[in-house]
């Protein structure tokens, strides 16, 4: 279950242009912090690491820097 949920992270990758994905409110992307997080702790910590950032991020956000 791990490699099928780390290919379907992968193929949307390659299918969906960086550009044309959302943006994210967090500093590493959704994709990829769930990525990383199956990879390496597997797949319910994959699982629960996606929930929960579908329950919080909210795209179309935009982070204000605010330079001196």
């Amino acid at each position: 279950m791990k490699y099928i949920l780390l290919v379907i992270i992968k193929s949307y990758w390659h299918l969906i242009p960086a550009k044309k994905r959302t943006l994210c409110i967090y500093k590493e992307s959704c994709s990829h912090y769930v990525f990383d997080k199956t990879k390496t702790e597997g797949f319910s910590s994959g699982l629960r690491a996606l929930w929960f950032r579908y329950q919080n991020c909210r795209p179309g956000y935009y982070l204000m820097t605010i330079n001196n």
